[in-house]
């Protein structure tokens, strides 16, 4: 009966030049993964939304019902969306998208998967520190027909397991091209036992990189040993690269390392053939002066 005159069309208001105002809540359920190779931030939450519809009033005296659930495809609701998403809708539960209580007050609650992008900034890895933005926009309209009145955010997400450590700040509404706000989340990296591995490694590369003058060029083994170390660095480069992908703001000091590393490596190995080869040529001089001496 309640919608039995119902328009869906029409917005819900008095007078034409009345705007509906909105009032949107995030909540965050999950952050699935962030992706710093892609730049993109996995991550599931649920937005709900509240206005005021005049034409779904009721006494509650006569029928003793204080509130009802309602498909919201047959109801006037607002268009909002994840703005900066990548992939994803939000999902609505058929039948009981919308609950609309007696003195008019509408709430809908939606879920959805979204990716939405981050800066990247690999200056400081593995101690590395990210931000991601989650923005909700009401749909574009020519003339103000409605707006966010207000938006809160909660988070729900545990990272105790995760290797990032989240901070969450709430931006406010902003009213210019298209009504919206956003929710800054700040990625940081967490030391642990695996942050360690990054270290070890460049080190003992840098520690066999030194070695490698220690040995003198008559061991024979002085070139085999700098070409294995070099080939260790390009390899650890190139795969460390790959990790760090190519969506940092800026170069990663890490990185820079370990391509400086490597050209000394290479350096070393250079410097180590032509030392055997001098090396070769004194001894077979020397062993050419010792038989004609004998001679």
């Amino acid at each position: 009966m309640l919608l039995q005159n119902y328009t869906k069309s029409e917005r819900p208001v008095h007078n034409d030049e009345d705007i509906v105002k909105v009032d949107v809540f995030l909540e965050m359920f999950k952050i699935i993964e962030l992706d710093i190779q892609k730049a993109l931030l996995t991550s599931k939450v649920v937005l709900g939304l509240s206005w005021k519809d005049i034409y779904l009033l009721w006494n509650t005296t006569m029928k003793n019902i204080t509130y009802i659930s309602v498909n919201v495809d047959d109801i006037w609701y607002p268009t909002v969306s994840i703005c900066n998403d990548m992939s994803g809708k939000f999902s609505q539960h058929e039948g009981e998208g919308a609950t609309v209580k007696y003195d008019g007050s509408v709430s809908l609650h939606m879920d959805g998967i979204f990716q939405t992008h981050c800066t990247i900034n690999m200056l400081k890895y593995p101690l590395d520190e990210h931000e991601c933005n989650i923005t909700v926009c009401l749909g574009h309209q020519e003339n103000i027909e409605k707006t966010m009145q207000s938006f809160s955010f909660n988070n729900l997400h545990n990272a105790e397991a995760d290797k990032w450590e989240y901070k969450f700040a709430v931006g406010n509404v902003t009213e210019k091209e298209i009504i919206s706000a956003s929710v800054t989340i700040f990625a940081k990296r967490k030391f642990m036992s695996e942050t360690l591995t990054y270290f070890i490694f460049p080190i003992m590369l840098t520690i066999l990189n030194l070695g490698v003058y220690l040995l003198p060029a008559e061991s024979g083994e002085k070139v085999s040993v700098a070409i294995t170390i070099f080939l260790a660095n390009v390899v650890y480069l190139t795969e460390t690269a790959k990790v760090l992908g190519t969506k940092s703001l800026g170069m990663s000091m890490y990185l820079l390392y370990l391509l400086i590393l490597t050209l000394v490596s290479g350096f070393s190995t250079l410097i180590s053939i032509i030392g055997c080869r001098i090396a070769v040529l004194s001894t077979a001089e020397i062993d050419k002066d010792v038989i004609l001496t004998q001679g």
